[in-house]
């Protein structure tokens, strides 16, 4: 029955992951037809390179689905630091590529790589691997110092990709760390206070004129719609639109030159449109099954690496999926975060299935992990 069980988290994983990513495909189609007619003469433009990224990840996923994942364990660290070096790559002149003030791309020609979209998988694979360790779960848990040595190892990686002008995959990468820290059996008191020093950090960010501006167009985007709350005015517009069963996929109107970012940042916005209220919620069911199968999988895993990895994989896909929603939905500031598997970004979509594979490959392990003698 156990081995039944396990072998269905597997399955279920692969079939929400490639379900995900048609309904992406669709929907990037849905979205950026018109434009990509309108920039380079070919309605298929966008969906012709997610395809293909779409082939390289499943390809990825499937790779790492049927192999050991512990085989890769002694190589975090070397994965680590080359993933660094990458994220040091993008301010170098040439290569570097910046667009709308954010530098986050090595420019490679007919694609454009995003390193921390990598970086977010290395740096939980690595502190995965380092945290189910006992030795270093003892010192988590017996000192502050012990516990901010985690932290020392994570800041570098967190502050270049804030550097960038990325503020939400910092967000997304410090609620993964608190939470492998908490499985590592760190203290309340030290999560609470780094919590209470992050709250300042994120404060002094907010200075920033352009996201200063964010933050007021959050608490009342009609007061400047055509400024500041923009974009999720539109967003807004866009999903009540859609109302309860949606215009039908490929019928909205928002996406053409109303909502910005249609295709990549605000695809959730276009969903509520075409597919309306009952297929939002059909998602966000998807969404939380996805949820609850990664962490099946978690208390599955042969032993404590593999239950970290899938903790911290899952919550990374996760509250990057639930965070996207939110700010489309009004919930939370805008920010630029993809959507994954759904939004437009070859980094974004061959990151998140690779993440998916490590879990296939945990949740295999799990099937064929013998039974105890009784």
């Amino acid at each position: 029955m156990k081995k039944a069980r396990s072998y269905m988290n597997e399955v279920t994983m692969s079939a929400l992951s490639i379900s995900f990513v048609c309904l992406g495909l669709l929907l990037i189609y849905s979205t950026s037809s018109v434009f990509s007619m309108q920039e380079f003469g070919s309605q298929y433009h966008f969906f012709y390179r997610q395809f293909l990224f779409a082939c390289v990840g499943l390809s990825l996923m499937t790779v790492l689905g049927l192999s050991d994942y512990r085989r890769v364990r002694p190589y975090a660290l070397e994965i680590l630091l080359v993933s660094g070096l990458l994220l040091l790559l993008v301010f170098v002149p040439h290569l570097g590529k910046e667009v709308r003030g954010a530098r986050r791309w090595i420019d490679l020609g007919p694609v454009n790589f995003q390193p921390s979209e990598i970086v977010k998988v290395t740096l939980v694979f690595f502190l995965a691997s380092l945290l189910s360790r006992k030795d270093v779960q003892m010192a988590v848990r017996g000192s502050l110092s012990g516990y901010l040595r985690v932290w020392l190892i994570s800041a570098p990686f967190i502050g270049l990709v804030l550097a960038q002008k990325d503020l939400g995959t910092p967000v997304v990468l410090v609620l993964a760390v608190l939470l492998l820290l908490f499985l590592a059996g760190a203290r309340a008191k030290h999560l609470l206070l780094t919590l209470s020093a992050a709250l300042p950090g994120a404060g002094l960010l907010c200075l920033d004129n352009h996201r200063w501006q964010r933050l007021v167009s959050f608490s009342n985007p009609w007061a400047d719609p055509y400024g500041a709350g923009y974009q999720l005015v539109q967003s807004l517009i866009s999903l009540g639109k859609g109302g309860l069963l949606g215009v039908g996929l490929g019928n909205g109107t928002q996406k053409l030159f109303y909502l910005p970012d249609a295709h990549t940042d605000f695809i959730f916005s276009v969903m509520g449109e075409e597919l309306g209220m009952v297929g939002c919620y059909a998602f966000l069911l998807l969404v939380l099954l996805f949820v609850v199968i990664g962490i099946r999988i978690a208390l599955r895993a042969p032993e404590p690496f593999g239950a970290f990895l899938a903790c911290g994989l899952t919550c990374l896909v996760g509250m990057q999926m639930l965070i996207n929603i939110a700010i489309a939905l009004g919930l939370l500031p805008t920010k630029g975060m993809a959507l994954p598997f759904l939004s437009y970004g070859g980094s974004s979509l061959v990151a998140t299935l690779i993440a998916v594979g490590f879990l296939i490959s945990i949740a295999r392990q799990g099937v064929m992990r013998p039974s105890p003698r009784k």
